[in-house]
């Protein structure tokens, strides 16, 4: 795919001199951008370790190469000591309003070929119900075909495999890209969705819940609060079955 400045889209070879991640035709598109530009920008150049990753922006046309930085998590199974890949997917998953949920693409299409690989999408589970804009980048590559109204950003990168699953690998966009907008056209308009990988998902729960949890980690005190609230939930509706048995007895 073509490299082109981020905010015209005209084909450049010119990158930002800090991450050399992005791309821009002049020094006036670079201050233009670089309001939205310096978050990712200085997570890149902190980072020890990146995965190349393809990001579907909201406000964007086409996809594009993005560098996502990861770090190793704590190990979660005493069967597994590798521990596993901790991917930090801000800014562009993030918020107190944002649930970063994933599934994994292992055909072309519904019940179609295999890919011989492993392709993990992340989005925002909570797009629905939060308000985030359409994604006009995946409007734009589907022409409008895409049965599901995503919203927010997307990322996606390859998984190592079924045995692997939090153990990832770069995203080449000019192999992976067609298998995911095929995805985007037909995600919604089947019931069975076995190209997701949805048996294979079961395997890396624990360490999806150790990702969510770090993702907690980054939000606002009031999220946490919120978080505190909703976890007395249960043990109320506890508390008031026992008491509700009780009185039965009792009368």
């Amino acid at each position: 795919m073509q490299n082109t400045c981020l905010v015209c889209d005209t084909p450049v070879n010119t990158r930002c001199a800090k991450c050399t991640s992005v791309y821009y035709c002049s020094k006036a598109h670079i201050a233009q951008d670089w309001p939205m530009h310096k978050a990712y920008c200085k997570r890149v150049r902190a980072a020890t370790n990146t995965f190349d990753a393809i990001l579907f922006g909201v406000d964007e046309i086409k996809p594009r190469a993005i560098k996502l930085p990861w770090s190793y998590g704590p190990q979660v199974d005493e069967d597994d000591p590798r521990g596993w890949q901790l991917l930090e997917r801000e800014p562009w998953l993030g918020g107190k309003d944002r649930c970063p949920y994933f599934f994994y693409v292992g055909t072309f299409g519904v019940n179609g070929p295999s890919l011989g690989r492993i392709l993990a999408l992340y989005y925002d589970e909570n797009f629905l119900i939060n308000g985030s804009p359409i994604n006009r980048c995946i409007q734009n590559i589907t022409k409008g075909k895409a049965a599901h109204p995503w919203a927010g950003n997307v990322l996606a990168l390859r998984s190592k495999g079924l045995h692997s699953l939090d153990w990832y690998n770069d995203a080449i966009i000019e192999e992976d890209l067609a298998p995911l907008v095929r995805l985007f056209e037909d995600y919604g308009k089947e019931d069975d969705l076995a190209f997701c990988g949805n048996d294979a998902t079961v395997s890396s729960k624990k360490r999806e819940s150790a990702q969510v949890a770090a993702d907690i980690d980054t939000a606002s005190a009031s999220v946490t609060a919120e978080s505190g609230t909703a976890d007395l939930k249960p043990f109320a509706f506890v508390v008031f079955v026992l008491l509700f048995f009780l009185c039965t007895v009792l009368v």
